[in-house]
């Protein structure tokens, strides 16, 4: 209770301190470096500012172990498109900083800082801290620290930390031809592995968590990614004058080509350890007969790559762009591969070549081509195809259509396992392949976007009822459509998304057929409009379906037919604000438990955390 008002009284006293900095000069935009004519807006509003949850998302969420910062399982099927070498592990991915996230800030004269803190009544903590600078447009740079931990309502020893920090700089020569970059991230995250509860009493009624049984005594997963990456890039282009005074001429420099190269490397490792003998019935075939049961898998993965890039620039009296962008590469992978007491190295070379619109051509048509193809190493022969168009058809809407086609080898994970118990070496698996389809359509003065997708899947590869890698010669067809709509009338808003899901091969991919949100609150100006106040419920059900169950020993969700779970309507309770530049909420989650069930089981075993409280804010500021 001292930590809570400690918190509260620390967070009024930065909302007093940061509030009075001017938006004069704002940072607004950010963009990804897949993509650097794409600019996404930084979210000011208070839509959705309560959502801190890493399961909740604009569309088909997630699910987790009960706790954020535990293994999460997306309600809808999920592909890893990740190029080039897979480990497999991927259900700890969203709490995790990572270059491909890396927010690339336009940032004015001003510096642009934000500070955000979350404290929840069950040991939740999330802290993140941002800043980004221009120094006189040749020097940029930006850095996020982040921080989170988390601890279970009905588990004794379940706890979750995770440790983020990313950074990156951009140098440009005076005359702006020459750019000189450097991207790391670096990510830390622990888990303590309790393999769910053994009493199954939670349905009937709700007793203390000191009173439950977890099936693991003293088990730890832990994983750590640290990556790093030098860019260089020349151009060739023109000068354009860019402004005259009394005594100078300005010239500015347009590139039409740009030649580039990258070294980076990234060193990930994964491990399992349980120091317990008595937990050697829930670990099963994977128990290894000794003090401890372990897995480590970890890998040093270094990159170097080569690219000429084609900018669509034209030199005419005023500057003008071709609608395309074009990318060619050739890459080349060294990788080191240790899972206990194997070992293997492979390098993988391979050609990427990515041909896109322009969005500095201001135009309506937009497209992207990109294929891969791995002609050497670990991932040889992996070859990847994805097709995309949209037009905007302005006040009729906006249409997009992607096509995906991939052939690639299976995951580490799913290939090889070695250890003092359970062995598996499936080198002879073909490669799996899959074939997408995917329809947008968004009418954006009416808040309205229907989604359509098709995956048809051949050999593919999951984890059976005892944690086994099955190849499927089945061809598995799935497909989903939804429909989200936001509503506004006066002051009250209502806002809803419903999704619905089909495979043909539901025991391999077991999914609910339904899954729905719905958001009704009310957003008012108080105080001379100063205060911008949001408050409402959100609401969210999934259908009955036989949730997969957590192995932590692999790391990998597996199928599970022991139960088809059932579910019940969550609703969580908020009100959020904003002052200037300050925004906070106060939230009650999973407000209407005892209302149908006491509480309910998210994954086999793993209860939710049942009714809780949180509050955070966000601040940001310049000077």
């Amino acid at each position: 209770m001292k930590h809570l008002l400690l918190t509260y009284l620390f967070s009024a006293s930065c909302i007093l301190t940061f509030s009075q900095f001017s938006e004069k000069g704002e940072t607004k935009y950010y963009y990804l470096e897949d993509n650097p004519n794409q600019l996404f807006a930084i979210d000011t509003g208070l839509k959705n500012f309560e959502e801190y949850n890493f399961d909740h998302q604009d569309d088909w969420e997630y699910f987790n172990l009960g706790i954020i910062g535990s293994a999460q399982q997306k309600l809808s099927f999920n592909w890893n498109n990740k190029k080039g070498f897979k480990d497999g592990s991927v259900f700890f991915n969203n709490y995790k900083l990572s270059l491909e996230k890396l927010r690339r800030f336009k940032t004015t004269k001003l510096p642009y800082s934000e500070f955000s803190y979350l404290v929840g009544s069950r040991f939740e903590q999330i802290i993140k801290l941002t800043h980004s600078q221009n120094v006189k447009n040749r020097f940029r740079f930006a850095i996020d620290l982040y921080g989170m931990s988390s601890a279970g309502s009905f588990a004794e020893n379940q706890r979750t930390r995770n440790v983020g920090l990313s950074f990156y700089s951009i140098y440009a020569s005076k005359n702006n031809r020459y750019h000189l970059a450097t991207d790391f991230s670096y990510s830390t995250l622990k888990t303590k592995e309790i393999g769910g509860i053994i009493e199954d009493v939670l349905i009937e009624q709700f007793i203390p968590k000191t009173f439950h049984t977890e099936q693991l005594e003293d088990a730890l997963t832990k994983q750590k990614t640290l990556e790093l990456a030098l860019k260089n890039s020349y151009g060739f282009g023109f000068f354009k004058i860019d402004s005259i005074n009394d005594t100078t001429i300005v010239k500015k420099f347009f590139p039409v080509f740009m030649i580039k190269h990258k070294i980076a490397t990234d060193i990930t490792r994964n491990s399992f350890l349980s120091k317990s003998k008595n937990d050697s019935l829930y670990l099963n075939d994977f128990y290894q007969y000794n003090d401890s049961t372990f897995n480590k898998l970890a890998y040093h993965n270094i990159t170097n790559r080569f690219s000429i890039e084609y900018l669509g620039t034209k030199n005419t009296d005023s500057i003008t762009y071709r609608n395309i962008r074009a990318e060619f590469a050739l890459q080349h992978n060294n990788l080191e591969i240790w899972n206990n007491n194997f070992e293997k190295t492979s390098n993988n070379l391979m050609i990427d070549l990515d041909i896109s619109s322009n969005n500095m051509s201001k135009s309506n048509f937009k497209y992207r081509f990109n294929t891969y193809y791995v002609f050497t190493g670990i991932n040889k022969n992996d070859l990847h195809v994805k097709a995309s168009v949209g037009y905007d058809l302005q006040k009729i809407g906006i249409m997009n259509a992607s096509f995906m086609y991939e052939n690639i080898r299976p995951t580490w994970v799913e290939t090889f396992y070695h250890s003092n118990s359970v062995n598996w070496n499936n080198e002879d698996f073909e490669n799996k392949q899959i074939f997408q389809a995917n329809f947008i359509y968004q009418l954006k003065k009416y808040k309205l976007k229907i989604e359509t997708n098709f995956s048809l899947l051949e050999q593919y590869i999951y984890f059976d009822k005892n944690s086994s890698p099955i190849q499927s010669n089945a061809k598995i067809t799935y497909w989903n459509a939804s429909i989200k709509k936001d509503t506004k009338w006066k002051i009250w808003h209502w806002n809803n998304f419903i999704g619905f899901q089909t495979t043909n091969h539901q025991e391999i991919l077991p999914l609910p057929k339904l899954f729905l949100k719905t958001s009704l609150y009310a957003e008012f100006r108080m105080f001379k409009s100063n205060l911008l106040l949001n408050t409402g419920l959100d609401l969210r059900y999934n259908t009955a379906f036989k949730a997969k169950s957590w192995n932590p020993v692999i790391a990998q969700f597996y199928n599970q037919d022991e139960r088809t779970m059932n579910y019940t309507p969550v609703v969580d309770v908020f009100v959020n604000a904003r002052i200037k530049t300050v925004r906070i909420y106060l939230k009650l989650n999973y407000a209407n438990e005892g209302l149908f069930v006491n509480n309910y089981y998210k994954a086999l075993n793993y209860p939710s955390n049942g009714r809780t409280f949180s509050f955070g804010g966000s601040w940001r500021f310049f000077e």
